[in-house]
């Protein structure tokens, strides 16, 4: 049917996962199907394949998890381009994680780090505690920064990447927007 504006959609499913989590991403992963990851009050990330049934209903697998982080995992994103298939993890050890989505094993991992986002291609940004915003290429090694970000007076919170663009939020409440293009890049002083 065709939905008018305004009208309320109807919903295909509920599912309880049991936990208070605060952050969820889902990704079509190509060869393994639908993937939820959820991350709440603790140091794991669980993930769960997603099915549904003849009746359209929600049926997820047995819940695997995923343990490295040593403090609260604050924030998740599945990254998946023509090159690599990553969830990419940041927790309150101040540490980046990124993982191999068929295997689920770590690739690498950074220190100093409490929020990430993803720009669409295959950058990583991610908020430092020393109040920088720190970007990765996901096709390199990652103890080679691409670039770095410097303005805040506080520690960055949250990271919105757009195409050429992000937007960032810190402790003291200030947005900074960014112009991340790399033909715009300007060499480090």
């Amino acid at each position: 049917s065709n939905n008018t504006a305004g009208e309320t959609l109807e919903q295909i499913g509920v599912v309880q996962l049991g936990n208070p989590f605060t952050e969820i991403a889902v990704r079509d992963i190509p060869k393994q199907g639908i993937v939820l990851f959820a991350v709440g009050a603790d140091k794991h990330i669980y993930h769960w394949e997603v099915t549904l049934n003849k009746q359209f209903r929600v049926v997820l697998s047995y819940p695997q998890c995923l343990s490295k982080h040593n403090d609260y995992v604050l924030d998740i994103a599945v990254v998946v381009n023509d090159s690599f298939k990553l969830l990419v993890s940041v927790g309150m050890d101040k540490k980046l994680r990124i993982w191999d989505l068929y295997t689920l094993q770590q690739k690498a991992y950074a220190a100093g780090l409490q929020c990430l986002a993803f720009d669409g291609k295959s950058t990583v940004l991610a908020g430092a505690v020393d109040n920088r915003i720190i970007a990765w290429s996901l096709d390199s090694q990652m103890d080679i920064p691409l670039y770095k970000l410097i303005g805040h007076s506080e520690s960055v919170l949250k990271i919105i990447a757009m195409d050429v663009c992000c937007m960032s939020l810190d402790a003291r409440g200030t947005v900074h927007y960014w112009d991340i293009d790399p033909t715009h890049q300007i060499a480090d002083e």
